[in-house]
């Protein structure tokens, strides 16, 4: 039986400036009980940025309807993550 391959998702989020922007899961990190995603831009605001690739690291959370969240992480959070992410 061939392996089926999922279609990446697109997750929306807003930057700072107040614009959305598309991007998808690169990988999901489990780290002290919680997931994490890498989220990389969508080709086309990718291309907008300077060095032509733009990734994100956002802790998951689920709301009370059942939807999955991307939230910052806390600082030790992000350090944590990102050391096992660049082991990867």
């Amino acid at each position: 039986m061939a392996e089926e391959k999922m279609e990446a998702v697109p997750v929306i989020i807003t930057g700072p400036d107040g614009q959305e922007r598309e991007y998808v899961e690169e990988k999901v990190i489990p780290f002290a009980g919680e997931k994490f995603a890498v989220l990389v831009a969508l080709p086309d605001y990718a291309d907008q940025v300077e060095d032509g690739l733009d990734i994100i690291l956002t802790k998951m959370v689920t709301n009370e309807n059942g939807e999955v969240e991307y939230i910052p992480p806390t600082d030790k959070e992000f350090e944590a993550v990102a050391e096992i992410y660049e082991k990867m």
